[in-house]
């Protein structure tokens, strides 16, 4: 038995999960398995039951690989994927295609604590049948945002080199990101 456990940051959780628990969780929320080397399905929770054991490869190792696959906030479900809104909201100077449930990283935001809610003006809004573009924003319409988390993004490898003058150089660089959660986009189709 692998005794392997890892500290999360899961709103309502704050605990300890072990390996199992952490399996659990994930099979809830509906994720699948990923591929280990072998091609094999290594996350499935149907290879666990039948093994009757936990082997090293059925759970992610960190919660930060967990985050960066959009694993710990999943996304909500629609009914009919095909009536689901989509809107184009600028955060920050960056664009972003976002939809309900959706998981975003853009640029710090110094003053939004975890847990605020930010309501964004959209500047196209659409769906399968019809989209809304604004001038520069569509009037009525908003997106409804939720600060997740305040974390470091990937380290990004730096490295300069001039051949033949014995010189180089190796800088990392982790950008400070916040995550944000799409609630909801607010929208009147109908009436445009």
């Amino acid at each position: 038995m692998n005794n392997r456990s890892l500290k999360t940051s899961v709103p309502g959780i704050g605990k300890t999960l072990s390996t199992r628990e952490l399996a659990s969780l994930r099979a809830s929320w509906g994720v699948t398995g990923e591929k280990d080397g072998e091609g094999n399905d290594s996350g499935s929770q149907d290879a666990e039951v039948n093994s009757g054991r936990e082997d090293s490869r059925n759970f992610t190792p960190s919660i930060r690989a967990l985050r960066m696959r959009r694993l710990v906030f999943p996304a909500t479900t629609v009914s009919n994927p095909l009536d689901r809104l989509f809107a184009v909201v600028s955060v920050k100077g960056k664009q972003f295609k976002v939809s309900p449930g959706d998981v975003i990283n853009a640029e710090k935001l110094k003053g939004a604590k975890v847990g605020d809610v930010l309501s964004l003006p959209p500047m196209v809004v659409g769906s399968r049948d019809k989209t809304l573009l604004g001038r520069p924003t569509v009037q009525g319409a908003s997106v409804s945002l939720t600060v997740q988390e305040h974390v470091q993004d990937l380290k990004v490898i730096v490295f300069k080199k001039k051949r033949r003058k014995r010189y180089q150089k190796k800088n990392g660089f982790r950008r400070q990101v916040t995550r944000l959660r799409v609630d909801s986009i607010d929208a009147n189709m109908d009436a445009h």
